[in-house]
């Protein structure tokens, strides 16, 4: 007799591990920009752009990943109107 019975690997959220960390510290990333980066630092201009917001362009004036997330998110809520 046999029985069939499906395995798991054991789920451990590391989240609470390292998210906290994260917030508490405020690490603020002083990387260069990847070039993959560099196309969503364009976008943000567009967006600006786009929601009339009569700032000058800041792509290529940007060097660090933090400032360029910032510039990135402050944006998108631009856009859209948040």
């Amino acid at each position: 007799m046999t029985s069939e019975t499906s395995w798991e690997p054991p789920w451990v959220d590391i989240s609470e591990y390292i998210l906290p960390g994260l917030v508490v510290f405020g690490h603020q990333s002083r990387e260069p920009l990847t070039l993959y980066q560099q196309p969503w630092e364009e976008l943000a201009d567009r967006l600006n752009e786009e929601a009339g917001s009569g700032l000058p362009p800041r792509a290529g004036k940007i060097l660090k990943e933090h400032e360029a997330a910032v510039h990135i998110h402050r944006s998108l809520r631009r856009y859209l109107g948040g």
